[in-house]
């Protein structure tokens, strides 16, 4: 029998002398976000593009550590942070090899920073697929009526107000939004065929936004095999060349963050900071409510007032 404090109290020094080599495992858990991971007042937890690519810079960067295992368990989020992830694991497994472990689900941008790793392993139940992309805005000008708020608007250019919450797309907008969403969508499958050896129709068959469980994107090409973590490591440890895995560390990046680091990550001292602005301004602003954004210029209007 060993006391908890005598095991807690234990030297790992003689067993991490012994380890032959690490396998890093990266961590992409919660909402896909731009910026560092952290906590979300409406997402929860969050991986930030900089927190996950600064790590897999990292574990490519450690001479001891002689593989990746990028675990993923997100839903996905903002697509392009995690195309600049994807990227990061793409320049990983040129030095590396890079094995995915998708947990629960790594569906949409969780498939996005996956798919050009050199293996792809998920759960029978993992909740994958999910390619293809949603895009639009809400029109909330009937709500800011009833809440008595106007807005007046500025723009310079014939879409600069294209994103406006106050109005629909006009039907030139709505062409143009389109168009870019479908290339967008386009370049994606086409990737993915790319790094997945399959043909444009057949991943463009399976993509749109459909969803899979692992065992059914192992049929369908989008993994290469089911188990969980373990069998990710193991994986590793054979493309790594390593004869002894039981010989192996695991090294976690990034660093779990304490619960007083999240309460105070960026997203939610943002949503604060935002509040607290908002609770201030409505209590020096006139009593009827109205509040003027910005201003519409009159017709033939030249910047800088050039003639």
């Amino acid at each position: 029998v060993v006391e908890v404090c005598d095991y807690m109290s234990a030297s790992t020094s003689v067993y991490a002398g012994a380890l032959e080599a690490k396998i890093a495992v990266v961590h992409v858990q919660g909402e896909i976000m731009m910026g560092e991971s952290g906590f979300d007042m409406t997402a929860g937890g969050t991986a930030g593009s900089e927190t996950i690519i600064r790590a897999l810079r990292k574990a490519r960067e450690m001479e001891n550590v002689r593989a990746v295992v990028l675990r993923v368990d997100s839903p996905g989020g903002d697509a392009f942070a995690g195309d600049m992830i994807s990227r990061e694991v793409e320049l990983t497994a040129a030095v590396k090899p890079v094995v995915v472990s998708m947990s629960d689900v790594a569906a949409s941008g969780g498939y996005e920073v996956a798919y050009r790793a050199d293996r792809i392993v998920a759960l029978p139940g993992s909740i994958t697929g999910s390619i293809g992309s949603i895009t639009g805005k809400l029109n909330m000008r009937g709500f800011y009526n009833k809440i008595g708020i106007t807005k007046d608007e500025m723009g310079i250019g014939d879409k600069a107000l294209i994103f406006s919450d106050y109005r629909d797309f006009s039907d030139d907008e709505r062409r143009v939004i389109e168009e870019e969403h479908w290339a967008f969508y386009r370049n994606w499958v086409e990737d993915i065929a790319l790094h997945r050896g399959m043909r444009f129709g057949e991943v463009d068959s399976i993509a749109r936004g459909r969803v899979w469980t692992g065992e059914q994107a192992l049929s369908k090409g989008l993994v290469d095999e089911t188990g969980g973590q373990q069998r990710a490591v193991e994986i590793a440890c054979e493309m790594a060349g390593v004869e002894d895995p039981s010989r192996i560390g695991l090294l976690h990046l990034p660093r779990p963050m304490t619960f007083f680091q999240s309460l105070l990550s960026g997203q939610l001292v943002n949503n604060l900071a935002a509040y607290g602005a908002y609770t201030l301004f409505r209590e020096v602003v006139d009593g009827d409510g109205m509040v003027t954004v910005r201003h519409e210029l009159d017709e033939g209007f030249v910047p800088g007032g050039l003639d």
